[in-house]
């Protein structure tokens, strides 16, 4: 029977063990707890770039902020290195507004920034590639801190190694690093902060998660999502897994149907995160890409499970 074979309840899905095995969410929690518990905001900032550094297996991990003596200049005001990488925060004071004004329009359009190679900003930027070069930086990524429809500062990860083209987690400390500026400016806590719960903190990034339970009798995979996850799928909560699993993959367009087939396979053989973007149907906004993230969570005798999460790859991110 369905209900035997898939022993796979919501508050299993959203338990401490899969947050772990993932990363993700825990990274997530973490920053909020931080953010909003730790008194000291110098330390809380420093210990979720730490955090953050480290998920992006990044050379650093870094906070911008305007300039006081000098508008239109920025300075770093916080930096986190790894082990044997050269601080940069000394020789990145004052800024000049024309090294970064191209980030600066696509952060007008609230969009990140993801660079995956320097070298096409020789001719089409030299500030700004000279200022990167310099740093010994071949890629990046950067979102904005946005307030009232300005940018107030910026967060970014150089040379990241992990999920190099994904700017959730980035995009996710900026978020809640926003929330604890205003704490402190304002001299209270940002309540909403700590009220939020975990659902629609990820409903906001548009964020889904999903656990694939495939049969090793060769019956049908089934698929549980959490909230958030059946939004993006345009599905009810009420769907079966069943039939879940059955529209997820064949919503997957003709052409990239092996390479997904590839990614779990990849899963499955080096028991590491895995992600992969493909065209999707979607059953109300026709085409669009996914973007996939997931990686093996258990394996028996009886079947293979994965865990994951997804996301709408969309134009919210530029690369370079």
């Amino acid at each position: 029977r369905l209900e035997v074979a898939l022993d796979i309840t919501k508050k299993e899905y959203l338990s401490q063990s899969a947050q772990e095995r993932l990363s993700f969410a825990e990274k997530i929690l973490g920053y909020l707890k931080v953010l909003s518990e730790c008194p000291d905001y110098e330390k809380a900032v420093n210990k979720v770039l730490s955090s953050v550094g480290d998920f992006y297996q990044a050379d650093r991990a870094y906070l911008f902020e305007h300039s006081r003596e000098h508008p239109g200049h920025w300075n770093n005001t916080f930096e986190w290195c790894a082990v044997n990488v050269q601080p940069q925060k000394d020789n990145l004071q004052n800024v000049p507004p024309q090294v970064v004004n191209r980030w600066m329009e696509i952060f007008d359009r609230e969009q990140s920034i993801i660079i995956l190679n320097i070298a096409p900003l020789r001719e089409q930027s030299p500030d700004e590639w000279r200022v990167l070069n310099q740093q010994g930086i071949q890629r990046v990524i950067v979102v904005p801190l946005r307030e009232n429809g300005k940018t107030i500062g910026f967060i970014g990860v150089d040379n990241p190694r992990y999920c190099i083209q994904d700017d959730v987690q980035v995009r996710t400390l900026a978020s809640f690093l926003l929330a604890r500026i205003r704490q402190d400016r304002n001299e209270h806590r940002y309540q909403a902060l700590l009220q939020q719960s975990r659902e629609e903190l990820l409903s906001i990034l548009h964020v889904g998660f999903w656990t694939l339970r495939f049969p090793k009798d060769g019956s049908s995979g089934q698929m549980l999502c959490d909230r958030t996850m059946y939004q993006l799928m345009g599905l009810s909560e009420s769907t079966d897994p069943v039939d879940c699993y059955q529209i997820c993959y064949s919503g997957i367009r003709a052409d990239m149907v092996e390479a997904v087939r590839q990614a779990f396979g990849k899963m499955l053989a080096t028991d590491q995160a895995v992600q992969v973007i493909f065209p999707w149907n979607h059953p109300k906004k026709g085409e669009v890409e996914m973007r996939l993230t997931g990686i093996l969570s258990e394996e028996t005798p009886e079947y293979t499970q994965y865990k994951g999460y997804c996301r709408e790859h969309d134009d919210s991110f530029l690369r370079a």
